[in-house]
């Protein structure tokens, strides 16, 4: 199974962008570079991606990168996203792991470090997912097993009504046969 590389990078600050942008491409992933927070939610409809690495301190009055961060959830709910910023509070980093599931990386960081935390998130996902998958597959089989025992209480019960009506007309012959021979 293929994987798709393709990340959602959105920064403000376009050298950052393009140093970013330069740095993944290097290591094999598709960047759709965003400026701004519209820009990257319209390029989100339009491509398929994977990751997103969103800048929390966006220098946009609309939205920060956390609001950004739901609205791409909203739009493709299993993009794992990365909230990186230049400022080290920990309330943000908090808040960003706690309520919204997004990873949290302090600005300056290496290429690496975000792939690193992109591959963990990805194999976290894939678990989640196998999990839920085999949640489906038990819920089936404890379906089918219910179904089962059910066919096999009708297939008894079916049974039981067949023995019950040979004995009953083995005995009403066997009274037919009785007055018969009564009349004789």
């Amino acid at each position: 199974m293929s994987i798709n590389k393709t990340i959602l990078v959105v920064d403000d600050d376009f050298s950052l962008l393009e140093m970013i942008n330069e740095g993944l491409t290097e290591q094999g992933y598709h960047v759709v570079a965003s400026v701004n927070p519209e820009d990257a939610l319209q390029r989100i409809k339009e491509v398929d991606i994977r990751f997103a690495l969103i800048d929390y301190d966006l220098c946009v009055p609309e939205m920060n990168g956390i609001d950004l961060a739901k609205k791409i959830r909203f739009t493709q709910s299993d993009v794992i996203v990365l909230i990186m910023t230049g400022y080290q509070n920990i309330k943000y980093a908090v808040d960003a792991m706690r309520n919204y599931k997004f990873d949290y990386m302090i600005k300056p960081f290496r290429i690496d470090q975000v792939i690193s935390s992109f591959e963990r998130s990805l194999r976290e996902y894939e678990l989640l997912e196998e999990n839920k998958m085999l949640y489906r597959k038990i819920v089936e089989l404890e379906t089918e097993c219910e179904r089962l025992k059910e066919a096999r209480e009708e297939e008894h019960t079916m049974r039981t009504i067949s023995q019950a009506s040979k004995k009953l007309i083995s005995n009403t012959n066997a009274a037919d046969i009785y007055k018969r021979q009564q009349n004789f």
